[in-house]
């Protein structure tokens, strides 16, 4: 049974990380000694946030452990000892004396004004509203298992098609007319759990294409009828919780701040009503094509939530989507997709043509099982910074003299590193300098050269990485 001491840090912790505070319990010090809860303010690399616990005596001594860590700005004490509540707040050093956070709620109001987040509603909201979402989605999902082996049909199964159509769909086979045949059916069965889901109008059937070249496909995607998102929601938090072992493991294999990167720099992410989605597209073709591409759009949900900067994700998106590094992401998005925490499905252009595998991964539901912000952390950006650099420098077209500025500041780069960079090419004869004066762009004289030039450059950059 959790004591109560345990209880009050664990609810410190809560509340810290509801308002984006980075937490770390039992804090060690050079002296031996422990900090029962450190918290990093966003953007910090030191604690700037020390708590101390204390349900007997010993108040004195706790106060100089927060006392010598000159890094905290705010130091908190904690107790439901009245003699130390009665103690003058400026007495110990501008230490905070004050209740545990479920007796008063005055430990919440002071973080609040400390992240300055006093717009933001107060937590014991969102507690009761995450409790009521829990009971009814809880309710919503066995009543769906109850439904399904009423119908006599495979429960786990229907859970997984479910899962998958929410993800980027299921390809089934085609619909195709045919002259003396009309309009007939080419694929594989269809279980009778998509059949019953499409009539409960759980399902959609996507039937883009044209019938006289490609024929329609035959895709089926997650509702927006009848609480489809909120079972999908369901199901993908349980699936999620359920695999969390396996994505540990895998984050152990490859350093969960490289896992990280490849989530945060997918092809594409979206904002459902199931939460955040990110989409990969396969397709061997593209292998080896130097293209820039950066996000239209990146859900501020996705920046909020792990305090993690726009220029952050643009990185990433160049560093994953890159020729150089896009096998092995595919090959890890693979392995969360074998370790059941992602779907595979076949991708199709609005006109019926097939292009290449699509993976997605619920991305909210996977990074929640990640320590985003410690990872973020131990990511070198300087050296992925100059990894992009070459990669823009390479996908750079001089009739497009926009993609060199706007893709730097899209990644918070400085332009005078391209402008030294494009004078180690001059040099070589292999373009011109940075042509500054009109259209911001360079002649490339050599392509050939051009392009293996930058692309050892990024080789180097990698191999250091």
């Amino acid at each position: 049974m959790q004591t109560r001491h345990e209880k009050i840090k664990s609810d410190c912790i809560d509340i810290l990380e509801y308002y984006y505070v980075t937490t770390e319990p039992e804090f060690p010090r050079p002296t031996g000694e422990r900090i029962d809860v450190v918290g990093y303010s966003p953007g910090k690399n030191e604690p700037d946030i020390g708590i101390e616990v204390e349900l007997t005596s010993n108040l004195s001594k706790d106060a100089q452990k927060l006392l010598n860590m000159k890094s905290l700005q705010l130091r908190i004490i904690v107790t439901e000892n009245r003699d130390a509540l009665s103690i003058p707040q400026n007495s110990l050093g501008g230490i905070i004396i004050m209740q545990p956070p479920d007796k008063d709620t005055g430990f919440e109001d002071l973080i609040r004004k400390y992240t300055k987040q006093e717009n933001k509603p107060w937590f014991s909201k969102y507690l009761n509203d995450k409790r009521s979402y829990i009971i009814s989605v809880s309710s919503f999902l066995k009543n769906f298992e109850n439904e399904i082996r009423e119908q006599q049909l495979d429960v786990e199964l229907a859970k997984d098609i479910i899962f998958k159509s929410a993800l980027g769909g299921i390809y089934y086979g085609y619909y195709r007319w045919e002259r003396g045949n009309g309009i007939g059916y080419f694929g594989r069965q269809k279980e009778r759990e998509v059949l019953y889901l499409h009539a409960r109008h759980f399902l959609y059937e996507d039937t883009r294409g044209r019938n006289y070249e490609t024929g329609r496909t035959s895709i089926y995607h997650i509702s927006s009828e009848g609480g489809a998102y909120d079972l999908a929601k369901a199901i993908i938090d349980e699936r999620v919780d359920k695999n969390k072992d396996r994505l540990q493991e895998i984050a152990k294999k490859y350093g969960t701040h490289y896992i990280v990167m490849m989530l945060l720099g997918m092809d594409r992410i979206y904002e459902h009503p199931y939460g955040l989605a990110g989409y990969v597209n396969d397709n061997p073709s593209n292998v080896n094509y130097y293209w820039m591409s950066l996000p239209n759009e990146i859900p501020r949900q996705l920046i909020e939530q792990y305090n993690v900067e726009r220029e952050i994700i643009n990185l990433l998106h160049i560093y994953v989507n890159s020729p150089l590094v896009r096998p092995k992401a595919v090959k890890i998005y693979k392995e969360l997709t074998d370790a059941n925490l992602g779907n595979k499905t076949e991708y199709f252009k609005s006109y019926g043509e097939r292009s290449g595998d699509l993976y997605a991964i619920p991305l909210i539901q996977v990074l929640d099982k990640l320590n985003v912000e410690d990872a973020i952390v131990n990511i070198s950006l300087e050296n992925l910074r100059q990894y992009a650099y070459w990669f823009i420098i390479r996908s750079h077209n001089p009739s497009v003299p926009g993609t060199l500025f706007d893709s730097v500041k899209a990644i918070d780069g400085q332009i005078n590193e391209i402008e030294i960079k494009i004078d180690e090419l001059f040099k070589l004869e292999i373009t011109s300098r940075l042509i500054k004066d009109g259209p911001f762009t360079i002649a490339i004289y050599d392509e050939n050269r051009f392009h293996e030039f930058c692309e050892q450059k990024m080789r180097d950059i990698l191999e250091n990485t």
